[in-house]
């Protein structure tokens, strides 16, 4: 009874952290539609303070997610399970790399900006849109190994 319970509070903690990540992602994503009518310096303060708490969160949320992935991966059977969780695990690999290569990069750059340029936003935003659209596949992925 307990081991269920152990494992179902780890799988919550997963899929919360999952939401997060991929929600916050297309937040993110809409904030330059949100900011379109500001003026330049207001849409990039706004956009900044949205991405510096996201990116924020992330440097929880991110350890979080993959820690219970590990172990939901090592209790379902390891190396043996089937493929698209496999897939998934590729994907939250490659999602890890694209959040710390975006955080360490481009959001840097714009943190220590005096008047962060546009093409550091689109460059965020690229690497925020490639999380997003790996998380809606890894999303996908669990949801065809539940059945396979």
């Amino acid at each position: 009874m307990w081991m269920s319970v152990l494992w179902s509070a780890v799988l919550v903690l997963h899929l919360l952290s999952i939401i997060y990540w991929v929600g916050g992602g297309i937040f993110s994503l809409q904030m330059g539609r949100i900011t379109r009518l500001l003026e330049p310096t207001q849409k990039s303060a706004i956009q900044l303070q949205a991405m510096t708490r996201y990116f924020r969160a992330l440097c929880h949320v991110v350890p979080v997610a993959l820690v219970t992935g590990v172990i939901l991966f090592i209790h379902d059977g390891g190396v043996g399970i089937s493929w698209p969780y496999h897939v998934m695990a590729l994907c939250a690999a490659l999602m890890a790399i694209l959040f710390l290569v975006t955080f360490f990069g481009p959001f840097q750059k714009l943190r220590r900006a005096l008047r962060p340029q546009p093409d550091l936003f689109t460059a965020s935003h690229r690497r925020i849109l490639s999380m997003t659209i790996l998380g809606l596949v890894a999303a996908a992925m669990g949801a065809i190994g539940h059945f396979a």
